[in-house]
């Protein structure tokens, strides 16, 4: 009897730290955001999350590992939502999918990022430190760039490349800055959502203005791949040959 209740009462105890951590770290997001590191003190994040300042040393080590772990928490929030979206589009590339098949996974691809920076709460609630770290390129940020942005980027850029009948390869500036464009249109309803909203006279954004927002990405994916449906890719001296084409 005495085991089992000692079992139970490091169960418990877990749970509690479990919780604890978390409430430090949702607490953190939006003062990062807000000051950064520099700016950011423990005895505010400890306010807010609810714990005494000790708390954060116990369960981080120290601000800046606070900070790390937040960063941490973005790309492990990013790999679970879009992870398996981003597989597939891997494995389209590795068998050298048809520019038909590209244009699927990208709008897929763009689908589940819509889903997770817009209408994930959880996610919502990193984008001011996100953004911060965009703008002001501080260590978090290269950690993000290292994990998120950069083989984002590069794997949209790849897919549109595919689209457009390049040769694989390194992608061009071309497809890069039309890769960057694509995600920054989500942009406008992450960091830029108020804005957007009062524009489009939105109330909020539930599952209908969600699927607009999908539709309309969906056309731009298409839109892209249209562009070289004629020759007039703007890579068009990369371009592979395709079926029926003359050598």
């Amino acid at each position: 009897m005495g085991d089992r209740a000692a079992d139970q009462r490091r169960r418990g105890e877990y749970a509690k730290s479990a919780l604890t951590r978390q409430a430090i770290l949702s607490a953190a997001f939006p003062i990062f955001g807000a000051r950064g590191l520099d700016g950011a003190s423990t005895r505010e994040i400890a306010k807010a999350a609810g714990v005494n300042q000790p708390a954060i040393n116990y369960h981080f080590g120290s601000k800046e590992l606070l900070y790390r772990a937040c960063a941490e928490l973005v790309v492990e929030g990013y790999r679970e939502q879009v992870g398996a979206l981003r597989a597939d589009a891997l494995r389209g590339l590795e068998r050298r999918a048809s520019p038909e098949e590209a244009a699927d996974l990208l709008s897929a691809l763009m689908d589940g990022l819509a889903d997770l920076l817009i209408s994930d709460p959880t996610a919502r609630s990193w984008a001011g430190f996100v953004f911060r770290e965009m703008s002001e390129q501080g260590e978090a940020a290269r950690f993000l760039h290292e994990h998120i942005w950069r083989p984002g980027t590069e794997l949209v850029a790849q897919l549109i490349q595919v689209m457009w009948r390049c040769e694989p390869g390194s992608p061009s500036d071309e497809a890069q800055l039309e890769a960057l464009l694509l995600i920054a249109d989500l942009v406008a309803f992450t960091n830029g959502r108020p804005v957007s909203m009062q524009i489009l006279g939105w109330d909020d954004i539930g599952p209908t203005e969600l699927a607009q927002i999908k539709q309309a990405m969906s056309r731009r994916v298409q839109d892209l791949a249209a562009r070289c449906s004629d020759g007039g890719c703007p890579t068009a001296s990369n371009r592979s040959p395709s079926r029926g084409d003359s050598r």
